[in-house]
């Protein structure tokens, strides 16, 4: 459906706007008969966002308040059952909730609530000025300090980043402390390219201390790290953050063939999409170093 609006717009054809606002019906005809899963990225949290999202860029003009209310509730109990187990992730876990209510909130008391939650439960190391948590992850859910976008610190970072951003958010402070923590600890991390083929792991060293190459991924590796690294150095002006995202991002762009990418399909979570979606996010944000980075991918 966000394909079909977005090809739309681009197109400039009437049939396109037709067929996503098909399957848009038929989205709401699925939500009005059975209760989806709460997860961003097979809930509510995400359907929620999106239809923000849609509204926010004009595609659709939709007044769902009143089932939003109804279903709050119901995100809000799971997200609580997340954190009672320390389960941070962005697609699965609590994050997702939380992010849900940033774009549709920044003020609500959940955000507060779930900042306040996170602040106490991280591990901090004053002597390096770390922080940082353990999440489960995979079918065992195995708990490990995970970098990812996907389920790891890499989300966590990005998602402060975006509270930094509301003037409505009343915990900055907080925040902000987590942030330059988490990002001391991530950049700890960091592997020898040159001898691995990425600048970090999937997961942190402390666990496995055996460096294992990342992928070019949008859910896992280096192209989530370098975003993570320069939306930190914008919040915090860290030009050596931003600096530092751009050679990460310059070393991803020359991962060309399978053996480099790990990558064998065009998929957005594991594929080559994913990687163009990364890739393009730092063009928009008018780099110097855009054209290059454009002819490297």
């Amino acid at each position: 459906m966000l394909f079909l609006y977005y090809y739309a717009d681009f197109t400039k054809e009437k049939k396109y706007t037709r067929l996503a606002e098909k399957v848009f019906d038929q989205l709401l005809a699925q939500l009005e008969s059975n209760l989806a899963g709460f997860s961003y990225s097979n809930g509510y949290a995400g359907i929620l966002y999106l239809f923000h999202f849609l509204q926010e860029k004009k595609f659709i003009s939709l007044n769902f308040s009143d089932f939003e209310e109804t279903i709050e509730s119901y995100l809000i109990n799971h997200a609580r059952s997340c954190m009672q187990v320390n389960d941070y992730d962005y697609l699965h876990g609590s994050l997702g909730v939380a992010l849900y209510f940033s774009k549709k909130n920044p003020s609500h008391p959940f955000l507060s609530e779930f900042v306040e939650f996170i602040y106490h439960s991280a591990e901090k190391d004053s002597l390096n000025h770390t922080v940082k948590w353990k999440t489960p992850y995979g079918r065992d859910h195995v708990y490990d300090y995970y970098l990812s976008l996907s389920h790891g610190m890499t989300s966590m970072v990005l998602f402060l980043c975006q509270l930094l951003k509301s003037a409505s958010f009343s915990m900055s402070d907080k925040c902000l402390a987590m942030l330059k923590g988490c990002m001391n600890y991530i950049l700890l991390q960091e592997i020898d390219h040159t001898q691995y083929g990425s600048f970090f792991p999937n997961s942190s060293l402390e666990n496995n201390p055996v460096p294992v190459k990342s992928r070019v991924a949008w859910c896992f590796g280096d192209t989530g790290t370098a975003w993570a690294l320069w939306q930190a150095g914008v919040a915090v002006n860290n030009r050596q953050w931003q600096d530092k995202a751009i050679t990460i991002m310059k070393h991803a762009a020359r991962r060309v063939n399978w053996e480099q990418t790990l990558v064998n399909d065009c998929g957005l979570c594991h594929g080559s999409a994913g990687i163009g979606l990364a890739l393009l996010s730092f063009i928009r944000n008018d780099l110097q170093e855009w054209d290059e980075l454009f002819l490297l991918s």
